[in-house]
This record gives structure tokens, C-alpha cells and sequence, in this order.
């Protein structure tokens, strides 16, 4: 058994809304956050191959001292003066495993879980804005709750490899998005200005959703030099209802790519060397919940070399994206695309004692 308590607390203080000549708002906003906690776990054996393992937790999650204030500068008058009352809500979440050996290289796995996630305090209090798409906050969001099942088995014949082979699906209650709301230009009771090409939106709770598919995972020690991970994952997401957004129905959530993959493989020459590289692939995804923005899919190579001087010092070269591709990483309403990092290079010195 234990118990734990967190507290968060933060405040932003920004300018916004640039019509052209300077900033002409400024926002303070923010809250607190306090979370406890008590929790427990056991284990049960319930016979020589077979072995239950179960936690329980209780949480009390509060939101307190929210507020957002707004003032126009070029008059020096506060145009806005929210606080916002406090709220709290208690969550159950609970993990149930159960594992069955077959025989001495196969292990098989039953599991449920449950769980939940409150907003954070960006997504109760602070707007924001990327290119001309604004997305107001929303402190009256709820939290996400989920419940999941779980089905896998390991195969593990001897200590040269091994296979885990799982089933998932995940059914979620209120999750937290950005939803587009309105594509107007002009003053928006929400969003204030929206610039020509741009939106307003909120974060709001999808009341239904889910996420289901399989994850493959294959680890193996080629020879005493060489080793390989492979693994993939397809998780297919769909909005089953959303209150008030009924054209979201059927969507895909925002930069959920269905289908992911990568492979690593590490070689060392000798004890002070080792040499790695990294191949990620990634299929399409969408970049809004409205799934009108589509990103493309994406493939890049990593790698580096570790060099361990002696047992306290080692020398490491690092490069990401190697063949220096660029990739699509964000679209907005106006077509604007933003794009991934060029080929990073990083050298670093490790010390230890």
C-alpha cells in the first residue's frame, strides 16, 4: 500500500493579438492543481504456471485559483476578469494481470486496466495560436477516463531471441482535442480577431472514442556482436460520438498514425564500441480532428557511434535524419506547412563515477 500527493501551479503572462502596428492585449492567466493519491498491490500465485497480479488506486484531483485576466493596453482598461470557481472529482483506476506459463519459452497475459487523466492546466486556462488557428481553453473540460484489455503472448525458446505478440483496445470517455468550431475571419465572440485563412477552436471532451489493434515486438542477438529489435504497431482510432460535433463521427484522432514501425540494430566490435542504427517508418495521419489535413507518411534513418574511453568516460556522435529528408510535421487551415528538423548532428561527452 502507499500514498501520494502532487501540486501544480502555473501562470502565464503574455501579449497577443497583432492587428499590424504592435501587440495591443495582454493575458494573465493560470491555476492550481492538486492531486492525491492512495494506492495498492498484490500478488497472487494461484498454481505453479499460473499468477495474478492486481493494483488498486484512488485519486482526488482539485482544481483551484483559476483565473484569466485581459487587459487592452493601448487604453490601459481590463477587459476581462474571470475566476473561475474550484472543482474537484475522485477516480477509481485499477490494473488486473493474469499470466499463464505454457511451457518454459511461452508466456501468455490477460489484462485490464483502467485509468484516467485530468486536463491540464494549459488545457483549463490558456489559449493559444499556431500560424492564424487559434484554440481557446476551456476550464469546464472533464477528465479522460479509460478503460483497457489486453491479450499477448512471449515466446522465448532460448536467450538468443524472443517474440511478444499483443491485442489491445482501449475505450475512451471524454477525451481532450482541439476542435475547430468556426473558419470565419473577423471578431468571434470566442476567439476575438481570426485572420483571413485562419480558425477558431477549443479544446472540448469527445464523449466516445476508441483505439484498438496489435503490437508486434521481435528481439535478437544475431551473434556475439550484432543485435536486431523489430517492432510495429497498428492501432486504428475512431470518434464514436462527439455532443455537439456530429461531423466527427468516424474520425481518426488528430496525429494517431495507424500503422508505426522501427528497427535498431547494434553492433560492437569490441567492448569499448558500439555502433547503432535506427530505421522509422510511419504511414499517413491526419493533423486535425476534422480529418481534412492530411500529413504525409514518413521514413527516417538514424545512427551513431558510442566510444568508451574507460569505465568513466565515453564519447558519443549522433546523428538524426540522416539522409537530411524533410518531412511534413504540421499543416494549418491556410495550407501553411510546417516541417521536421534537417539532419541534426550531436557530439557528447559522458561522465560517470
Amino acid at each position: 500500500m502507499g500514498a501520494d500527493f502532487r501540486d501544480a501551479d502555473g501562470s502565464v503572462a503574455e501579449q497577443f493579438r497583432n492587428l499590424g502596428s504592435g501587440f495591443t492585449r495582454l493575458r494573465e492567466a493560470g491555476g492550481e492543481q492538486e492531486f492525491v493519491g492512495i494506492f495498492s498491490t498484490a500478488r497472487l500465485r494461484l498454481s505453479d504456471n499460473t499468477s495474478l497480479t492486481g493494483s488498486l488506486r484512488l485519486d482526488e484531483v482539485e482544481d483551484l485559483n483559476g483565473f484569466r485576466d485581459e487587459w487592452n493596453t493601448e487604453t490601459d482598461t481590463q477587459i476581462r476578469n474571470d475566476a473561475i470557481p474550484n472543482q474537484s472529482e475522485s477516480f477509481f483506476s485499477n490494473n488486473i494481470t493474469l499470466y499463464h506459463d505454457f511451457s518454459d519459452s511461452l508466456r501468455g497475459m490477460i489484462r485490464q486496466s483502467s485509468g484516467f487523466r485530468a486536463p491540464t492546466l494549459n488545457e483549463l486556462y490558456r489559449p493559444f495560436r499556431v500560424k492564424n488557428d487559434i484554440i481557446e481553453s476551456n476550464s469546464g473540460l472533464a477528465a479522460e477516463e479509460h478503460i483497457a484489455w489486453e491479450a499477448g503472448l512471449r515466446y522465448s525458446p532460448d536467450d538468443t531471441w524472443s517474440l511478444n505478440f499483443n491485442l489491445f483496445h482501449y475505450s475512451l470517455d471524454n477525451m481532450i482535442a482541439n476542435a475547430v468550431l468556426s473558419k470565419e475571419s473577423g471578431f468571434n465572440p470566442l476567439c476575438g480577431f481570426v485572420p483571413g485563412g485562419g480558425s477558431c477552436g477549443q479544446r472540448r471532451n469527445i464523449a466516445e472514442s476508441s483505439v484498438e489493434g496489435v503490437e508486434i515486438d521481435w528481439q535478437s542477438r544475431l551473434s556475439d556482436t550484432v543485435s536486431v529489435r523489430a517492432q510495429a504497431v497498428y492501432a486504428a482510432s475512431d470518434i464514436q460520438e462527439a455532443a455537439g460535433l456530429p461531423a466527427l463521427t468516424g474520425n481518426e484522432f488528430p496525429h494517431a498514425s495507424p500503422f508505426k514501425a522501427n528497427v535498431t540494430f547494434d553492433w560492437r566490435p569490441s567492448d569499448s564500441v558500439t555502433v547503432w542504427s535506427s530505421f522509422r517508418y510511419q504511414s499517413t495521419e491526419y493533423e486535425d480532428l476534422g480529418n481534412e489535413r492530411e500529413l504525409d507518411k514518413i521514413f527516417q534513418v538514424d545512427g551513431g557511434v558510442r566510444y568508451a574511453m574507460s569505465g568513466q568516460h565515453a564519447v558519443s556522435l549522433h546523428v538524426e535524419n540522416l539522409f537530411d529528408e524533410e518531412f511534413e510535421t504540421g499543416v494549418s487551415t491556410a495550407g501553411l506547412v510546417s516541417i521536421s528538423a534537417p539532419r541534426t548532428v550531436w557530439l557528447s561527452w559522458d561522465f560517470s563515477r
